[in-house]
């Protein structure tokens, strides 16, 4: 197997490891407009470009016969990565799929899911260490008592306690 192989091998596997349905018997080479337009509207789904709504309204399972019809959608789809940053190609690199185009599409999904899942990880961990030092609501709860008692004492007098304990009940 060659290296070129063996790349797109990983690049398959780590597909598969952000949850995106790649067969396991196809190499890079192989890869028709279907299953590349099918891996590219996942991995805009799991980039959180579109929602499952907008994969309803505007992208259907196969992409149609017509030319015109398949051109308008990969255009639109292309335009989404685009926007997010995928520059290396067009609508072509779907509808008419070199190996070439289907890596350099591929390997962007790939750093473009790793970098957001590590973003996520991150904002986790931050949001973990928040937790970790602000303190409890109660220990707040009782900084407020004491503040605010502190406060009425300096301005109101408060007896002291009583020494000696009071007495209840009968005296003989």
């Amino acid at each position: 197997m060659s290296a070129s192989n063996t790349d797109g091998d990983l690049t398959l596997l780590q597909l598969r490891q952000f949850g995106i349905a790649v067969d396991h018997q196809v190499l890079l080479s192989t890869f028709n407009s279907e299953s590349i337009y099918g891996i590219t509207v996942q991995g805009l789904v799991a980039l959180g470009v579109l929602t499952n709504q907008d994969v309803k309204r505007q992208y259907p399972r196969k992409l149609p016969n017509s030319t015109s019809a398949r051109y308008s959608i990969c255009e639109t789809l292309v335009a989404h990565l685009s926007n997010i940053g995928f520059t290396a190609s067009g609508y072509d690199a779907i509808m008419y799929p070199s190996e070439v185009s289907t890596r350099a599409l591929f390997d962007w999904l790939v750093a473009s899911l790793s970098k957001t899942a590590e973003e996520a990880a991150q904002r986790s961990t931050r949001v973990e260490e928040d937790v970790a030092q602000s303190p409890s609501q109660a220990t707040i709860a009782k900084g407020n008592i004491e503040s605010l008692m502190g406060a009425y004492s300096a301005t109101h007098y408060v007896a002291e306690p009583l020494r000696t304990p009071i007495m209840v009940g009968k005296v003989n």
